[in-house]
């Protein structure tokens, strides 16, 4: 493996991770935003 493609691929798997990662704070942000409101309308 020459050093072009070995750079890639790491830069490959550090955009996966983040991306990933993104993805795992949002679905969590949306639910917790989902309970929140689910919780205030049962108060309701």
């Amino acid at each position: 493996m020459d050093i072009k493609e070995k750079n890639s691929k790491i830069l490959n798997y550090k955009f996966n991770y983040t991306h990933n990662i993104n993805k795992l704070f949002t679905s969590y942000k949306y639910n917790v935003d989902d309970t929140i409101i689910q919780s205030i309308l049962k108060e309701w």
